[in-house]
């Protein structure tokens, strides 16, 4: 299942493969690869506020231009950063 929009509340991918390459595109809820599957945000102005969950063997993938000012939740999965990232208020 995936809830989507440009000004994201609530989205997930299961299973399977969502390549988000919206103009921009806004996660200011929660964002997840979860069980297995593949989410890739690209393109030149995606913005994160919310929360980006990557579950056991899932993936998230961030390329293009894009800030993030919210949470990086992993759990046994993977997260490939790719263009130009800007991270907020970066804590170890």
């Amino acid at each position: 299942m995936w809830a989507w929009s440009t000004r994201a509340r609530s989205g997930r991918c299961e299973r399977g493969t969502i390549i988000v390459d919206a103009q921009p595109f806004i996660n200011a809820g929660l964002a997840q690869g979860i069980n297995g599957g593949t989410l890739t945000v690209a393109g030149g102005g995606w913005s994160g506020s919310g929360v980006w969950n990557v579950g056991t063997n899932s993936t998230l993938n961030f390329s293009g231009n894009g800030t993030n000012s919210g949470t990086l939740n992993v759990t046994n999965g993977t997260v490939n950063l790719g263009g130009n990232l800007t991270t907020v208020g970066l804590e170890r």
